[in-house]
């Protein structure tokens, strides 16, 4: 049951334009729905609680019901088309209220609450710590309509402060999360690591209270009675929060956040002018410093403190914030101010930043070169153009540079809590990289020698922040810290679109990841596959788990970027049911079919289940003459089905010893992996929501009878994440995981020792959970593969006597971090591995003892869905190949090769 209001009474308007702030996107929405007090004709009106959420909810399930997409938007600070739907859209201005009944009041030092309200739905250490007027840690609960500038000005009011801020205060709460807004601050995350728990309306109109599994701040018992609707759906699960902090819209509307904010703070600011050759010197040196980023830069800049009248700067103590200022042209010179958080309370300098009558500037320099725009006056302009910059950044940095600044964190970072607009319109893309990647350096002086080519003025800004958990977020890198390269331009600009298609390209060529919120218009499914890797299915998964097929939240930015559960669900497995014969699997939905010499292929057949069940991939595992169906269904339970060797198929079964008992299920859309060590024996593997790696072993005959299911020796992964294994020698079974610090992990079993490991194979970074390939190409010899941090294919290499060697970086080989690499030994001592690279393109390569190795070769010009799918790969007799994949329209494809003929296909299945 859902709780919405018996009628929509807020304002309706029909047929309107819309347009964001920068006039990049708009359209005319066929509805416009802004939730406000009954009869009221001022948008800007906020809702009492919980009066605007039902309203919200009412606006969702009527979409719902009426087949209409909706999406929320808040600002329109975004530089795409992110916030527009295809039909309908919410205003949630209104929506900015604090809610004090689940977290209650954060008691401060200095403050005075008159009757505090306790943490109901709080968990003890939660309580104690909103208790703790000393304490540091602090919860709030606030609407998502809220604009920045208000909650900095709530915030103040009850001694808090947001522990980091971008350079601005008018956008929607909601949006600054959405989008993965971020600071100069180095030591805190960007926006998304401040949620602890998030309150959404997704599909139908159902609300879901949403937090991490392993950090959970409150108690169900607890939290039950301070939500206004009894049927709200308390989910606590790492994948699912991690992905809808930075949801885009695509999850639902989100109502509502808990925040982890802090005590007010100030913080005293410097401004800088160093030699800039050493800058870049030390960025790149820090760049190849592991946990230290920084630390090359920081030391550096420390011989300059800056004027006198700031203390801080002669410390000795680390800037809490530093950022990079440059001109987009190229000119020499740069700025570089640092804050350091202080105890001086004395407002020093601070005040409205400076106004740039962009809008004049642009628009007669655009005349002057547009009247000329290739003549000798546009080299006589340069001087000017650099002059103009120069200036407004001479500008924005002279109270810091000579007097110095000191304030409250908000209010020396953004300005004075007002919700204004720039002065100035403009376009800005904005790209984010792991700072130990030194590519980053690259694109900055890559933008900096181009700048001056281009009919442009803007401004170069590089911030760093904490690196996050959250799965689309850019600043999810493998390091402990992200490095942000804005380049904002004036808007007017002659060449700016083409200056910023040339940045884009630039940061997707170099691995950098572009701002959700800004000029990000390159992205396609493939390239946000390459960027994010299996953190890109993940978020999929998560989404299809959250609310399915809906098409409710889907708008022409999510589609174009692959945005969607579709795709996630589009998983293949293929087995070898006797020589020369193949059969295959897919899900969404479950279907399979059959290729023998004689018949060629069957058509697809429907299996009959009636759980909820296009939840991911599927896996297929022969044994003796029959083949066994895993996945894992919408509840996590999973499932198997065996193919008698007569090709009879048996009935759905839980993969237990008795029944589905929930501490042992799956996680739906999550991986299973199956080995038989032989006749008449099956195990089975995979991770639960909190990542605990579970095995099954099953006993066949006239079915399958699972006698054994335990942890793996304590062993943990990602919630879902991939389990391998493969079977060296008859009885024997080793099995591989990347752990939740990035090692691959192997593990042993055999009949008369059990399990043993697990033990680490190190030298190699990944993306927990992703898939390890394991190959035996003789009896007692393992070859591995995975995708590390960067993409690149690396391998090692066991066999009895020795220990693991490796990693090896194979052929250059590329694919999306963590993305799935498929091997097969088509006999003695031969390797073949497939992979879809980072251009989406299905690559091979191939190892023999004579021969070494050989590839990556792109296969007859297949093109698969994203980067880094998985492509099953089978060897149904000696020397023959079969590979199967889905291409980018969801089509599933087959390949094969034979001595002395290549490669055949693909060809539509």
């Amino acid at each position: 049951m859902v709780c919405p209001a018996s009628s929509y009474s807020g304002i309706r308007n029909d047929n309107i334009a819309w347009s964001n702030w920068s006039g990049r996107a708009g359209r005319t929405l066929k509805s416009l729905f802004v939730p406000a007090p009954a009869g009221a004709v001022n948008t800007d009106v906020p809702l009492p609680p919980p009066v605007g959420l039902q309203q919200l909810v009412r606006v969702v399930k009527d979409a719902t019901d009426n087949a209409r997409s909706v999406h929320a938007i808040g600002s329109g600070w975004a530089f795409d088309d992110q916030a527009i739907g295809d039909d309908w859209a919410i205003d949630i201005r209104g929506l900015r209220s604090r809610l004090l009944g689940t977290v209650g009041d954060a008691q401060v030092n200095g403050i005075a609450n008159n009757a505090p309200q306790t943490g109901a739905g709080l968990t003890d250490s939660w309580r104690a710590s909103q208790a703790d007027r000393a304490g540091t840690r602090k919860l709030v609960h606030v609407e998502a309509g809220i604009k920045l500038w208000q909650l900095i000005q709530m915030l103040d009011g009850l001694g808090l402060a947001l522990p980091t801020l971008g350079g601005a205060n008018g956008q929607a709460l909601a949006g600054v999360i959405n989008t993965s807004v971020h600071g100069g601050d180095w030591m805190q995350p960007a926006f998304p690591g401040l949620v602890r728990a998030l309150h959404l309306v997704t599909h139908g109109g159902r609300e879901m209270w949403i937090e991490p599994g392993t950090a959970a701040i409150t108690r169900d018992d607890r939290l039950k009675p301070t939500l206004s609707c009894p049927d709200v759906e308390i989910v606590r699960s790492d994948e699912i929060f991690h992905a809808a902090v930075v949801g885009m819209g695509r999850f639902g509307v989100v109502y509502a956040y808990v925040l982890e904010v802090r005590p007010q703070f100030w913080v005293a600011e410097v401004a800088t002018r160093p030699d800039r050759n050493a800058v870049f010197a030390a960025l790149r040196a820090g760049a190849a410093t592991i946990n230290n980023p920084f630390g090359a830069l920081l030391s550096l800049l420390a011989q300059d403190a800056g004027p006198a009248s700031v203390a801080e700067s002669r410390s000795g103590a680390q800037p809490s914030f530093f950022q990079l200022l440059l001109s987009t042209r190229n000119p020499p010179g740069i700025w570089v101010q640092r804050r350091w958080e202080t105890t001086d309370r004395s407002d020093l300098n601070v005040g409205a930043a400076t106004d740039v009558s962009g809008d004049l500037v642009a628009l007669g320099l655009n005349a002057l070169l547009v009247a000329n725009p290739l003549g000798s006056i546009f080299s006589a302009l340069n001087p000017i153009l650099d002059a103009i910059v120069n200036g407004v950044i001479d500008g924005e940095m002279k109270n810091a540079a000579e007097k110095g600044r000191r304030g409250r964190h908000a209010w020396v970072t953004a300005g004075p809590p007002s919700g204004k607009f720039p002065d100035y319109k403009g376009v800005s893309a904005e790209v984010m990289f792991d700072a130990n990647n030194p590519a980053y350096v690259d694109f900055l002086q890559a933008i900096l020698a181009e700048g001056g080519n281009f009919r442009q003025v803007g401004w170069l800004s590089l911030r760093p922040s904490r690196a996050t958990t959250a799965t689309l977020s850019m600043h999810n890198v493998g390091g402990t810290h992200a490095v942000s390269i804005e380049i904002a331009l004036l808007a007017g600009m002659v060449d700016n679109e083409r200056f910023m298609t040339f940045v884009q390209q630039k940061a997707l060529a170099l691995g950098g990841r572009l701002h959700w919120g800004q000029v990000n218009g390159a992205l396609t499914p493939q390239t946000v596959s390459a960027q994010y890797g299996g953190m890109f299915d993940s978020w999929r998964r998560a989404l299809w788990r959250v609310s399915g097929d809906s098409m409710v939240f889907s708008n022409q930015f999510s589609r174009q970027r692959g945005l969607e559960p579709v795709a996630a669900r589009a998983q293949l497995a293929a087995a070898v049911p006797s020589p020369d014969n193949l059969l295959v699997a897919r899900s969404g939905p479950l279907q399979s079919r059959l290729w023998s010499p004689t018949g060629g292929w069957t058509a697809w057949q429907n299996t009959e289940l009636a759980v909820p069940q296009d939840a991911g991939p599927v896996e297929l595992v022969t044994e003796g003459g029959r083949c066994h169906l895993f996945f894992v269904a919408g509840d996590g339970g999973v499932m198997f089905r065996t193919r008698a060797a007569t090709g009879n198929w048996g009935i759905w079964w839980f993969v237990t010893t008795t029944n589905n008992e929930k501490p042992w299920q799956g996680v739906a859309g999550g991986a299973v992996h199956a080995v038989s060590p032989g006749l008449g024996s099956v195990h089975v593997f995979y991770a639960t929501a909190t990542g605990t790696i579970l095995g099954l072993r099953g006993e066949t005959g006239a079915g399958v009878s699972w006698k054994e299911r335990r942890p793996i020796q304590n062993g943990r992964t990602a919630p879902g994440g991939h389990v391998t294994g493969v079977s060296r020698r008859p009885g024997q079974i080793d099995i591989f995981t990347v752990g939740t610090d990035r090692q691959v992990y192997t593990a042993a079993w055999n009949a008369a020792a059990g399990w043993q490991g697990w033990w680490a194979i190190p030298g190699v970074s990944a993306p927990p959970g992703a898939p390890v390939c394991a190959v035996s190409r003789r009896q007692d010899f393992i070859d591995i593969f995975v995708a590390d941090d960067a993409g690149r294919t690396m391998s090692a290499a066991w066999q009895p006597g020795q220990p693991w060697k490796g990693w090896w970086h194979i052929q250059n080989g590329r694919t999306a971090p963590g993305g799935a690499i498929t091997g097969v030994s088509r006999g003695l001592d031969q390797l073949d591995f497939f992979m879809v690279g980072t251009d989406s393109r299905l690559y091979s390569a191939a190892w023999s003892p004579g021969g070494g190795w050989g590839g990556w070769w792109w296969i007859n010009n297949a093109v698969a869905s994203r980067s880094g799918a998985a492509v099953p790969v089978v060897s149904r007799s000696t020397n023959l190949l079969d590979v199967f994949m889905v291409d980018g329209a969801g089509t599933s494809q087959t390949l094969a090769w034979a001595p002395g003929r290549g490669w055949g296909g693909p060809w539509p299945m």
